[in-house]
């Protein structure tokens, strides 16, 4: 079945006293889970995509990924829908690209500018046999005026707030976070479609108060990492204001502890249970012990309380090597797979092998073992104690060359811009570095913001933190 309009499938809906699911794509795991699900419950589709969306994942992209998902669900009709089309170009090119629906939102505009371009997008689409949908802008009864948002967050649910802000009629929507972009909580793929959608970012400041219109916030500076390897806000002393009308608070969400202790279930300082309780034979896991977490956390959750929960219960016995703590980790490193049950291969989610093959078998001590604040190893080669002997390569399990590849600690200029093939750091003035980092050089101040990775500044921090005999 091909792709189809709106008007029929809303015509079988209202005979039949049932409502159709819209759902808003943006990539190819989204569009296969909802059309797979529509698909086993014999249910008609829209499958919606945004102005951001589009931005994002490219038009093309998207268009071909939905032809896919009609050519393995051809039993269901499916509706291409563009939500929140912001004019009459965008409109167009959703028309003439295979688009079988779409919205046209002129509602910022006056009332008499929106009903022109309406009519404009209803004649095109029309002639195309596209279906339309409009937006008022305004309802009979009392509005209310969002004014200028703003979100205090950076997680996924701070970008969905901050972007539903701005198509709820917010004259601007905001993210104020304490921290930067980089090491905001939040998907790379929602802060993409949050910049996309033109949501405003104020980073580094904490809010004090709102009032008059305006959200007063303390200006902060990133200070070192936290046990996670974020690194702390620390406040300036500073403060700045913003045009403000509404506040939302997307912080985070915390586990609800009133249901354990209320059943006798004991709770540490954050509120949160251990697995195994104080009572017998009661456990908790997942989101109730851990609080909210992707379901590729939940997946590798449920194996070790499985194997927790019927070897406690039932006493069978579990392999030594089903879990493994970090210490045994290491004392096993080297060893790449557990010599009973084998490495599962691509469907691992808890690696529990360490390697360091280079950093045992360098002669000059050149490849370093560096303990990030989360507790991760990373391997860091010291260029001024490498003679490029080449024992690592010779060595390493993974066809790699350590000395190469690995990132560098370089302490000249010289040596910097010798190696070029390597990527790594050379320490400057005060808390500044030199960076070569996929193939492009530049410059980063640690205390200040830069084009640095999180996790590549916690490591440069660490080393220079922790490792300060290396320089």
């Amino acid at each position: 079945m091909a792709l189809v309009t709106s008007k029929e499938m809303f015509r079988k809906a209202y005979d039949g006293g049932y409502a159709i699911g819209a759902f808003n794509v943006n990539n190819m795991e989204i569009v296969q889970g909802i059309t797979e699900a529509a698909r086993d419950l014999e249910a008609p589709l829209i499958l919606q995509v945004s102005k951001g969306a589009r931005a994002y994942a490219n038009h093309t992209y998207l268009v071909k990924l939905v032809e896919a998902a009609v050519a393995e669900c051809p039993n269901i009709p499916i509706v291409l829908h563009l939500d929140h089309g912001p004019d009459f170009e965008t409109c167009k090119a959703c028309i003439d690209g295979g688009f079988t629906s779409v919205m046209i939102d002129a509602s910022s505009k006056p009332f008499a500018e929106n009903i022109e371009i309406t009519k404009k997008v209803v004649e095109y689409a029309h002639d195309h046999g596209v279906v339309v949908e409009a937006e008022l802008g305004t309802l009979a009864g009392k509005e209310v005026s969002l004014g200028h948002v703003a979100v205090v967050g950076g997680g996924n649910t701070a970008m969905d707030a901050a972007r539903a802000a701005l198509r709820a009629g917010a004259l601007t929507s905001t993210l104020v976070y304490r921290r930067t972009k980089k090491y905001m909580p939040a998907d790379a793929e929602e802060l993409e479609l949050a910049m996309a959608d033109g949501v405003r970012f104020l980073e580094l400041v904490a809010p004090v108060e709102q009032a008059n219109g305006k959200l007063k916030c303390e200006v902060m500076k990133l200070g070192d990492p936290d046990e996670k390897g974020r690194r702390s806000p620390v406040p300036t002393g500073e403060f700045t204001e913003i045009n403000c009308d509404t506040v939302i608070a997307a912080v985070g969400e915390r586990v609800d502890s009133d249901l354990f202790t209320a059943n006798g279930i004991e709770v540490n300082a954050k509120g949160i249970p251990e697995f195994r309780t104080n009572l017998e034979n009661v456990f908790v896991g997942g989101d109730a012990m851990r609080g909210p977490a992707t379901v590729v956390e939940g997946i590798a959750d449920a194996q070790y309380f499985a194997n927790a929960v019927i070897g406690s219960v039932h006493s069978v016995a579990i392999p030594d090597d089903a879990h493994a703590t970090r210490d045994e980790a290491i004392a096993r490193k080297g060893v790449l797979c557990p010599p009973k049950a084998g490495c599962e291969g691509e469907r691992c989610l808890h690696c529990n092998t360490v390697c360091q093959v280079c950093a045992d078998v360098c002669p000059n001590r050149a490849n370093v073992v560096i303990t990030l604040p989360d507790g991760r190893h990373e391997i860091l080669h010291v260029d001024r104690m490498c003679n490029e002997c080449g024992n690592c390569a010779v060595f390493c399990p993974y066809d790699s060359a350590p000395y190469r590849n690995k990132f560098t600690l370089f302490l000249t200029r010289e040596g910097f811009d010798e190696s070029t093939e390597n990527q790594g750091f050379l320490p400057l003035e005060g808390r500044k570095v030199l960076v070569r980092l996929d193939g492009k050089v530049f410059e980063a101040d640690l205390d200040g913001q830069n084009q640095l990775p999180a996790d590549v500044e916690t490591f440069i921090l660490t080393v220079l933190k922790d490792y300060a005999y290396l320089l």
